[in-house]
């Protein structure tokens, strides 16, 4: 098992925030998307039926990023490469819900430099998404941090998010009418070679943060600071 947190964080004041409830994860890690009870059957079945058939068989091993989600408010369940520069994400749903699935955070390794890859998100399950009037997801490179201390950026373009042809069953509206899944599409620029790359919905906020944060506050109010 693993042990630990996903957060979805709001950052905007709208009928289609990602939620600001923190949840804690505890779950089997399967080797495939197959096995995993957290992955709705329509995304398996789509998987099954008709990505795995696209599946490249030869590819440039040096040239293949590799994926990580285990850590704090990290949340990427799998991923299926289609081409040398374009990969499909699975997310993880939230814990006691019905399948909801929008937060996503997760690192990239084996980079290349001016290398620009195409992520798309497949499960989504806003009807209504910030990513259609402008917002775009956030990146932040060690490499950037390290040579010019610029943390997390919006540096991802060609975003996109639409419906795609898979329906979630268990996903009814007020109408009766079931829901599909919607897909967000980007694409961002590498900037270094060998760097680790980590991407997310939105700039993160961790209960290591949030911890932190009190404690600062309890150190101010101890020193005769004052909140009001």
């Amino acid at each position: 098992f693993f042990f630990f947190f996903k957060q979805k964080t709001a950052y905007e004041i709208s009928a289609c925030l990602v939620g600001s409830e923190m949840c804690i994860r505890d779950r089997i890690s399967p080797d495939s998307l197959a096995d995993s009870p957290f992955v709705s059957n329509e995304i398996k079945a789509y998987y099954d039926t008709e990505l795995k058939a696209k599946l490249p068989t030869q590819l440039n091993q040096d040239m293949i990023l590799a994926f990580d989600s285990n850590f704090e408010s990290g949340n990427l369940h799998k991923v299926s490469i289609t081409s040398l520069n374009e990969y499909n994400l699975f997310l993880s749903p939230d814990t006691n819900t019905h399948g909801n699935s929008q937060w996503f955070y997760f690192a990239t390794t084996n980079t290349v430099k001016d290398n620009v890859v195409v992520f798309n998100v497949l499960n989504c399950t806003k009807f209504v998404g910030l990513f259609r009037d402008g917002m775009r997801p956030v990146v932040f490179s060690e490499l950037e941090f390290i040579d010019r201390k610029i943390g997390w950026v919006a540096d991802t373009f060609n975003v996109t998010y639409v419906k795609n042809n898979v329906i979630k069953s268990s996903s009814v509206n007020e109408k009766g009418e079931v829901q599909p899944y919607y897909t967000l599409r980007f694409s961002y620029k590498f900037k270094h070679t060998g760097d680790r790359v980590y991407f997310a919905y939105c700039r993160p906020y961790t209960i290591k943060m949030h911890l932190a944060l009190l404690e600062r506050i309890k150190g101010q109010l101890l020193a005769g600071a004052s909140y009001i």
